[in-house]
């Protein structure tokens, strides 16, 4: 996880635009300032469903009686306007059964190098509050998504608890494939102390370039003896 330094002033303007922003192109080596936008200002973000994944998490040593985590779902969807698929990621869900609070920093998935990536978050879809930046590795592979204000999880009912709005990666690729490793970062907040923490999940949705199907062999001998039939019948024309 990268440290990037954005001056105080661009960030709050940055949190005081409405949520109306194009999706900010993110090439490798890169930081951007998050967007937030909508499927009526950037019709790109939008398309049908093709696949969706829950995965459950906890940051509590297991095994243990006491959970601290949430769910990460992640919606892949076909854009209306590029035909690229689109892969959207929302922290929502929470459980926290221990006496302390959970903030949420930020979390990262790799499986991007390769693909062009244009990222943003919902504003028009359900949640509280969307990643300040995006960064992405030098290589390409891994998008890390930061929250400048933590996500913050109570431990009681009644407390605050955030969701974050849906992080959309719009990508050139025309497939998924569920071989990603997504990480997600925060910290537990207690009376006396502070403790960060990171939790690991494989087999997460990621981008891919889907093979032509090899045609059988049967379709391959029709498609030859179709092509000698009109390659004679040309011959006889000119005869």
């Amino acid at each position: 996880m990268a440290l990037c330094f954005i001056p105080a002033a661009v960030l709050a303007v940055a949190v005081a635009l409405p949520g109306a922003a194009r999706a900010a192109t993110l090439i490798p080596g890169d930081t951007v300032i998050m967007p937030g936008t909508t499927a009526a200002s950037n019709p790109e973000v939008a398309g049908a469903t093709l696949a969706t994944q829950q995965l459950f998490w906890n940051s509590y040593p297991q095994p243990s009686l006491f959970i601290q985590g949430g769910v990460h779902e992640v919606s892949v969807q076909r854009s209306d306007v590029t035909g690229g698929t689109i892969i959207s990621h929302t922290l929502t869900n929470w459980i926290n059964t221990a006496t302390d609070v959970m903030l949420i920093d930020g979390f990262s998935i790799t499986g991007y190098a390769g693909f062009d990536t244009d990222v943003s978050y919902r504003t028009d879809l359900a949640g509280d509050r969307g990643p300040t930046t995006a960064e992405r590795s030098a290589d390409g592979d891994t998008l890390s998504f930061n929250f400048f204000q933590a996500l913050n999880v109570g431990y009681l009912v009644q407390q605050v608890r955030e969701d974050s709005f849906p992080v959309s990666i719009l990508t050139d690729a025309n497939s998924y494939e569920a071989t990603g490793r997504m990480t997600i970062w925060g910290r537990i907040v207690g009376d006396t102390s502070t403790d960060p923490f990171s939790v690991s999940i494989g087999g997460v949705y990621v981008p891919s370039m889907a093979t032509p199907i090899p045609l059988p062999a049967s379709m391959l001998l029709l498609l030859g003896a179709v092509a000698g039939l009109v390659g004679f019948g040309r011959r006889a024309r000119s005869a």
